[in-house]
């Protein structure tokens, strides 16, 4: 009677497993075609793909005004509300801050990664924030003001 109730428990702690495995499954089947079919899938990778150009272009401008004098009228005829004097600054520092080339391959051949300065990180995150102020400018301007009464 001992082996016989002892099979019986573990038979039917086995079928628990098993139905829970099951439903599981279904469960999680289920969620992932949902998943697919309501298109969150593509969107998660538009907007991940439009966070890296974003990431790419605000690289690109901060290492055009740290390498070229032209760059800086530029950037502020396309982002006229930029702190000018701030933007100047980090500009000046950054350059400053840059080590030389052969300094660069000496630190690199080394094993040592070259640390940029604390105005180049800076530089970089000013214009990251103009980029992301005048993407979502658009936005702002085209939605109605929640404050003001409808007349």
């Amino acid at each position: 009677m001992g082996h016989t109730t002892a099979r019986r428990r573990s038979a039917s702690a086995r079928l628990i497993v098993d139905v829970t495995r099951a439903v599981t499954l279904t469960a999680v089947a289920a969620i992932v075609l949902a998943f697919f079919a309501s298109g969150a899938l593509q969107l998660a990778i538009e907007v991940r793909a439009q966070e890296n150009l974003s990431l790419h272009q605000a690289e690109q401008w901060r290492d055009r005004l740290i390498a070229e004098d032209s760059a800086q009228a530029e950037w502020i005829g396309h982002h006229p509300g930029t702190d000018i004097q701030q933007l100047r600054a980090l500009i000046r520092q950054a350059r400053k801050d840059a080590q030389s080339a052969h300094d660069a391959k000496v630190a690199e051949s080394t094993g040592l990664a070259p640390r940029k300065g604390r105005a180049y990180r800076e530089l970089f995150a000013l214009v990251r924030a103009q980029l992301g102020g005048a993407a979502h400018a658009g936005d702002e301007a085209e939605a109605p003001d929640e404050d003001e009464p409808n007349d």
